[in-house]
């Protein structure tokens, strides 16, 4: 497992230092440094405040499901495995890594992976219905970056993103009654029958309405802090459009469409210099708000929770308990 962690984290490396030098190579970096040393410090500081709250909601949602299968879970343990599992998750295609936070408890640890799928497909659901609102609110986009294969690109992307938006109705299904979609899984005789499916189904009995509701909640303020981050970022650097929370919402979705590279550099900013030249807004601008918002939401709680991912390595190792 860490073998195939340490892969992951090198290919994912790979990717992101590709994209980066791609852009870099379309853009004027003189221009990107004089962008980043006109950025006004206020609007900085409150991005960077926010993500208190960022992690907050991120902890809470993670904290409630831990805790409808493991009631007495103190606020350590649950932090403890939060932040082991932001870093893993960092280095890993998809952010597949991020269950891994699972292996920080003694037992039921196949359970609290499939919670913790709950927990990411809550905020994967969010992200999906308001980024595409937040596309549908743009003007026509600007993909010149492309160059020629523009028109394939966004053929390529809407046929993607419709996939992703029905995956993200059956989401919101298993979110809204995980218990009945399991029930209704339950009915296939070769899968009832395995022990292991049937401690996912009881897991998932013992998340009630109200506690989901809950975590849907937090998924919804995590939602609107990051996005909130993201315009503070973009008001800082100068953009004034009234679509910046537009452009930051279909920024944002799109870059989940495509867990290719580390912390998704490149994929983020990429996307953000397309979206924001829809709205007026000079790439280099929206490729150093898209690296902000990285550094401060990724890059800065990953470094903080790399002691939580090393303890992990004896936990993974050890396997699965009852």
């Amino acid at each position: 497992m860490n073998a195939l962690l340490r892969h992951a984290g090198w290919l994912k490396a790979l990717a992101a230092a590709g994209l980066c030098a791609w852009l870099l190579h379309r853009l004027d970096s003189s221009m990107l440094i004089q962008v980043l040393r006109g950025m006004q410090p206020s609007w900085l500081l409150g991005a960077l405040l926010l993500l208190l709250p960022n992690l907050a909601f991120q902890l809470i949602k993670w904290g409630l499901l831990v805790r409808a299968l493991l009631p007495s879970a103190t606020v350590g343990r649950i932090s403890h495995s939060f932040f082991a599992g932001m870093t893993l998750g960092t280095l890993t295609p998809g952010r597949v890594g991020e269950h891994a936070r699972a292996a920080c408890f003694s037992s039921h640890r196949m359970e609290l992976a499939a919670l913790s799928l709950l927990d990411k497909l809550s905020s994967a659901a969010v992200t999906s219905l308001c980024g595409a609102l937040g596309l549908l609110w743009l003007p026509q986009w600007d993909l010149s970056l492309f160059g020629r294969a523009a028109p394939w690109v966004l053929a390529g992307i809407a046929l993607y993103a419709l996939a992703v938006l029905a995956w993200t109705a059956g989401s919101l299904a298993l979110l809204l009654a995980p218990a009945r979609v399991t029930g209704l899984l339950g009915r296939l005789p070769w899968l009832a029958a395995r022990e292991r499916f049937q401690r996912v189904h009881a897991a998932m009995q013992l998340v009630d309405r109200p506690r989901r509701l809950a975590v849907l909640g937090a998924a919804l303020a995590f939602y609107a802090t990051f996005i909130t981050q993201f315009v503070l970022l973009a008001r800082g650097l100068g953009m004034s459009s009234p679509l910046v929370p537009a452009a930051a919402a279909g920024t944002m979705f799109l870059k989940s469409l495509f867990p290719i590279s580390l912390g998704d550099l490149g994929v983020r900013e990429l996307f953000a210099a397309n979206l924001f030249a829809s709205i007026g807004a000079p790439p280099e601008q929206a490729v150093t708000a898209a690296f902000l918002l990285f550094a401060i939401n990724v890059l800065l709680p990953s470094l903080g929770g790399a002691w939580a991912a090393l303890s992990l390595r004896g936990s993974i190792s050890s396997g699965s308990s009852a």
